[in-house]
């Protein structure tokens, strides 16, 4: 039964691949705490943690740039040992203001967490969501509208003749290798690539494009490990982290690393558009450099992170603001025996 899973779902996956070939017109929204919205990153994360767990991301985007971008998030998962398996749920929000464009989903998702020894799991994962896009024609200017001397007249277009929103089905499945140090994942987002046009009368070509994501990281202890449990041992950890993510034209790479040093936690990374037309160069090119700090106290995790943009951005967007936080708790008895090895990433 668990090998038929697993031809299914790497079935799945050969196809996806074949549309690799697509054109991309766009690229979908990111958090810069990639790691703390792990839903979004991989639907085989979801119970990867062993734990129960509440999350909750925003981003502001841009602050100072007319039209920024508002991103939101909050999931819920948790594992079930029973089953190896996890389930979880999450809500989505995008938002422009210059436009009044709106992206909001809800999805479900669930991974089986294959037991490979005591010490590695190999997890498959998919999720389904239903999403609405709306957008605000009252909140453009059209060409009719600009006079000479600079005044912007009513605008002549029947707005009301557009259809501002549009329901779409979303499909993804992952995958994901992890020991107790070392964890590797990979993702294929939008399978049916749905449409995501809003105007009446237009054809379905645009579409959105399949975005491939993959993920790794190591966690190494710095910090002496407790010889029992009454010894006082500073808890340190140094853990590297990437992320490469493409739509077609569209590829993304973080790269940077995060220090754990007992409740204390920070961070850096930088982020980039390697070989991304969307650059307009066709060559590297640098976006922005991420600071994080945070803090881990009991179950609760709080991250704060900072982008300063490295590109034309600079001076004029006050850069990006990002805030996490999570809520973990205890699936099954702490005296239950430990069969399971949870997913050694950062805890945000």
């Amino acid at each position: 039964m668990e090998k038929s899973k697993l031809i299914f779902i790497f079935a799945a996956f050969a196809i996806a691949f074949s549309g690799l070939g697509n054109k991309v017109l766009g690229q979908d929204a990111h958090f810069s705490q990639f790691y703390a919205a792990p839903l979004y990153l991989n639907p085989a994360y979801t119970g990867a943690s062993q734990q129960s767990r509440v999350i909750l991301n925003t981003r502001n985007q841009w602050p100072q740039v007319t039209g920024g971008m508002v991103t939101s998030a909050a999931s819920f998962d948790g594992f079930l040992p029973n089953n190896n398996s996890g389930i979880g749920v999450s809500i989505f929000n995008d938002y422009i203001s210059s436009n009044g464009l709106r992206n909001t989903g809800l999805v479900a998702s669930y991974a089986y967490h294959l037991p490979l020894s005591k010490t590695q799991r190999l997890s498959v994962g998919a999720s389904a969501g239903v999403y609405q896009r709306s957008v605000d024609f009252f909140k453009f200017t059209f060409e009719d509208q600009l006079l000479t001397d600079g005044q912007v007249t009513p605008s002549g277009e029947n707005r009301n003749a557009a259809n501002g929103s549009v329901v779409y089905p979303d499909l993804s499945l992952g995958t994901s290798y992890y020991t107790k140090s070392w964890y590797v994942g990979l993702a294929v987002a939008h399978l049916n690539r749905p449409s995501q046009n809003n105007l009446k009368g237009f054809s379905s070509a645009e579409r959105l494009p399949i975005r491939y994501t993959f993920n790794t990281g190591y966690k190494i202890r710095l910090s002496p490990k407790k010889r029992n449990v009454t010894d006082k041992v500073n808890e340190t950890y140094l853990t590297p982290n990437a992320l490469f993510k493409v739509q077609r034209d569209f590829h993304q790479m973080n790269l940077g690393l995060s220090l754990q040093h007992n409740y204390l936690l920070a961070g850096i990374y930088h982020r980039s558009h390697p070989l991304s037309s969307a650059g307009n160069t066709g060559v590297f090119s640098q976006d922005a450099a991420i600071i994080m700090l945070g803090a881990v106290v009991n179950n609760f995790t709080f991250g704060y992170s900072y982008d300063y943009h490295l590109n034309q951005l600079i001076g004029l967007s006050n850069g990006s603001h990002e805030i996490s936080l999570i809520l973990s708790w205890q699936t099954f008895p702490k005296n239950k025996p430990k069969r399971y090895a949870p997913i050694p990433c950062p805890k945000i």
